[in-house]
């Protein structure tokens, strides 16, 4: 609230105008409702100053009586001109200012003064019985409905209008208490805070209009989306979605129900690859043209390569090699999702590969190796540890695939 305030100079003279105007200090009030009209005229400003402008007749109003009763008709002349000129239409004020006027011309008439006199005090008196029966009939509705309410706000409400009404006392009396309990409700709950702590606190003060009960609600919103964090499910950050359909974290929860990878999905890709893996391994290669579109916008150093080139690349690579054998490292498996649906995919594999080397092998050797070899078959074997990095279409279709060779052997 002090943050508003500062930012909106007429909010904040508003503020201090109806605190005012609630305890009585209506001169004051209207000095300082008045700045916030400078600053900005809006319905809410303009109906204070009427209701403080009003308040001020009513007070010049019950003056000019008492310099009437005093025989002081030219001052109360002038408060009762006052009054009309400030509740705009008065008859009390009309009335008096007729009759001091008639007094003032007729000073020799001392009898007929005193008639009028008397009738004009009649009158007075009848309308200021009749006007505080209404006033205090009004007065005790809207304390009974501020009862009713039982809210600081409503009490709040009920001080504006009566600010030193029979039941302002009581009225604030009630607001320090509902304060009172507030504080110390929050206190607890923020002393080791918790959901519950948080939920006990809403579920007192809520109705109440308790004045952290905005905090307690987005505290409440942080733990549930820190718990469907935690839980790392569509299901949990659709619960929260449901439950905040205005949370602090709704955007980042929308994205989430688009890019969380759940274990679930993680160990399906991890299967997928290692069947992937198994069929090349196996010289399968047919069967794996099913993890690639028509066009792959990249595999290893090659782009925008299509399927029958892919199959061309898997057998030349295989060419000449009797067995091989690749295994992942599900450890190191990583997987993104963006916003697009694709994924992001890291892991390293080992990949062990045997090739037989016969006569035909030992052309161009020396003398003394082909001699030593020849008639023989010897058997060598590649090993490599290699970090693949590949993105895969929601369809999951391999679109770029590419290998950095971590470490080798071959004997």
């Amino acid at each position: 609230m002090d943050e508003i305030e500062q930012n909106n100079p007429a909010r904040a003279l508003f503020n201090k105008a109806k605190t005012a105007f609630a305890l009585g200090e209506i001169y004051e009030a209207n000095i300082v409702i008045r700045k916030a009209i400078e600053f900005e005229a809006n319905e809410e400003y303009i109906s204070l100053a009427k209701d403080i402008k009003r308040e001020i007749g009513l007070k010049s109003l019950r003056k000019a009586q008492v310099l009437f009763d005093r025989e002081q008709y030219h001052e109360s002349l002038d408060e009762a001109t006052k009054a009309l000129d400030l509740l705009e239409e008065s008859v009390e004020a009309e009335e008096i200012i007729t009759h001091i006027k008639l007094r003032i011309k007729k000073t020799k008439s001392n009898r007929r003064y005193i008639g009028i006199a008397a009738i004009l005090f009649l009158v007075i008196v009848i309308s200021i019985v009749w006007v505080s029966y209404g006033s205090y009939s009004d007065e005790n509705d809207a304390f009974k409905e501020a009862e009713a309410q039982m809210s600081i706000a409503a009490y709040q409400h009920f001080l504006v209008q009566y600010p030193k009404g029979k039941f302002a006392k009581r009225a604030r009396e009630t607001i320090k208490s509902i304060d009172e309990q507030d504080e110390s409700l929050w206190n607890f709950a923020v002393n080791a805070p918790s959901k519950i702590t948080l939920e006990r606190y809403l579920f007192k003060m809520e109705s109440l209009g308790g004045t952290h009960v905005s905090s307690a609600r987005l505290m409440i919103d942080s733990f549930d989306f820190d718990g469907a964090l935690k839980e790392n499910s569509l299901e949990a950050i659709q619960k929260y979605i449901a439950v905040h359909p205005n949370g602090n974290y709704l955007p980042t929860a929308k994205r989430l129900l688009i890019t969380l990878v759940t274990p679930e999905e993680r160990n399906e890709l991890l299967v997928y690859f290692n069947t992937f893996y198994e069929l090349y391994a196996s010289g399968n290669h047919e069967s794996l043209m099913g993890y690639f579109n028509s066009v792959t916008k990249r595999f290893m150093n090659k782009t925008d390569i299509s399927k029958a080139d892919l199959l061309l690349l898997f057998n030349k690579n295989q060419d000449g090699y009797s067995s091989e054998n690749i295994s992942m490292d599900s450890s190191t498996f990583a997987v993104e999702k963006a916003l697009n649906g694709n994924y992001t995919i890291h892991f390293t594999i080992d990949a062990n590969k045997k090739k037989n080397i016969g006569d035909n092998s030992l052309k161009g050797k020396t003398k003394r190796l082909a001699k030593k070899f020849r008639g023989e078959r010897t058997t060598v074997s590649y090993y490599s540890n290699q970090r693949v990095e590949l993105i895969l279409t929601p369809e999951k279709k391999i679109n770029s695939y590419t290998v950095r060779l971590l470490s080798s052997i071959k004997r």
